[in-house]
């Protein structure tokens, strides 16, 4: 009897590892790398990196032509919104040379000269907030081209990478029984903001472009969904990563653990430990998958975990924004309850306008790698 041939083969499921936006964003090799890391890990992208791609004309400063040969600034596009007539009037070539009526030159120049002033201040409150931000690099126009390329090029069922979206449609989710992380991402993100404004964390609008401090908000709830998974960021040369410095204004109980490479001492905790081999998993990981060259083009990278919900609390874990429940409850007057139902009274469980907070008790570890 001929002996069948056996083919045996084993998946086994990858570390889950969350890619900071702006380390695939604002450096060229951004793509590759996390190409190269499906090899390893699981990867992860935020919703804030396909909002960024959404609204690359912003982030490029740069807009289609209306009816030109050529883009136009924003700054232009502005000054051209307070002039609907002189849109209007324009069929074809540059909206910026459409000729103006003989008695309006003297008001548009007017005009334009009051737009200008307003734009002018719009730039350097811009630029005031760009300086308060912990991450203000630029966007790669490599990178930010490349992500576009992918993203138009490839189907949306080859997608190798994972993320959750702004719906459950829009998401690239692992597999059925991950259709929870939906809601449970829009829960942590919802309290992880107001978290951040209430302790005076200023936030933009998606449609502004992107915002490094949201971005950096959407990988710490992608983290603590995702169970406490690692998060690859940048860090600084001689300085913590954006990120852990962005935990420790939240809040957040932060500590670095094998740093530099060094194992902890017999008196540290064990999980530090695990940590540590952890790090020289990862970076076997790494050199494995091809990144070693590649790594010595992008800044330090750092590792950090995000795990929320611990019965520990932390030192600064009080919310500037969250009411003390507990302490309404027990100075309400008592009321006898039992004649209602149990209908109403789950509702009103449902419809607690002050709820739990889940990042009360959050914490944070991290590494450099």
């Amino acid at each position: 009897m001929r002996r069948a041939d056996v083919s045996v083969h084993v998946d086994q499921r990858r570390l889950p590892c969350v890619l900071e936006p702006s380390l695939l964003l604002t450096h060229a090799q951004g793509p590759t790398l996390a190409l190269r890391l499906v090899a390893v890990v699981e990867p992860w992208l935020t919703r804030s990196f396909w909002e960024a791609l959404d609204n690359s004309e912003l982030l490029t400063g740069r807009v289609p032509s209306l009816g030109g040969s050529g883009p136009i600034d924003l700054a232009d596009l502005r000054a051209l919104r307070q002039y609907p007539v002189r849109l209007r009037a324009v069929s074809s070539g540059d909206a910026r040379q459409a000729p103006l009526p003989a008695p309006a030159q003297a008001r548009s120049r007017d005009a334009a000269g009051q737009a200008q002033n307003r734009m002018a201040d719009e730039t350097r409150d811009e630029k005031h907030d760009k300086s308060q931000d912990d991450a203000t690099a630029a966007i790669s126009p490599t990178a930010l081209t490349r992500w576009i390329q992918l993203r138009e090029r490839t189907d949306e069922s080859a997608w190798v990478l994972r993320w959750v979206g702004d719906r459950i449609a829009e998401s690239q989710l692992r597999d059925v029984e991950d259709l929870s992380l939906f809601d449970q991402f829009e829960l942590m993100q919802r309290s992880l903001e107001l978290r951040a404004e209430h302790r005076g964390l200023a936030l933009r609008s998606p449609w502004q472009g992107i915002d490094w401090r949201r971005a950096a908000l959407d990988a710490m709830s992608l983290s603590a969904v995702l169970e406490g998974a690692l998060v690859l960021c940048a860090a600084a040369r001689g300085r913590e990563p954006a990120l852990v410095a962005l935990a420790r204004q939240l809040g957040f109980r932060v500590r670095g653990v094998g740093s530099q490479g060094k194992r902890p001492a017999a008196s540290d905790e064990a999980p530090e430990t695990l940590f540590v081999t952890e790090r020289l998993l990862l970076r076997e990981a790494l050199a494995r998958a091809g990144l070693a060259t590649l790594a010595q083009q992008l800044p330090p990278l750092a590792v950090m975990h995000v795990v929320a919900g611990l019965g520990e609390p932390a030192p600064d874990a009080t919310l500037a924004h969250a009411p003390i429940a507990h302490a309404q409850a027990e100075e309400a007057p008592t009321e006898d309850t039992s004649s209602a139902d149990d209908c109403e009274s789950e509702t009103d469980l449902d419809d607690d306008p002050n709820p739990p907070d889940p990042w009360q008790h959050a914490q944070v570890w991290w590494y450099l790698l």
